[in-house]
């Protein structure tokens, strides 16, 4: 899998590239800063979802159980 860099190596490598190139895209790093935002968000989203689903798996799990104690009786 490919390594995936920072926003910072990114806009460092963006620079890099405007200089060499003698021109500047201001919306070419708003670009990279809204998709850092929306990986930041995505990976709160996940831990988010994630956290759910033990919770909700937890519950299950003591519901089972529940269920299997009341069939034993």
């Amino acid at each position: 899998m490919k390594e995936i860099i920072t926003r910072e190596e990114a806009v460092r490598e963006l620079h890099r590239l405007f200089a060499e190139s003698g021109r500047k895209s201001q919306d070419l790093l708003d670009y990279v800063d809204s998709l850092e935002f929306e990986r930041n968000r995505l990976r709160e989203e996940v831990r988010q979802l994630k956290h759910t689903t033990s919770i909700r798996r937890a519950a299950g799990d003591a519901m089972n159980s529940r269920l299997k104690d009341a069939l034993r009786e």
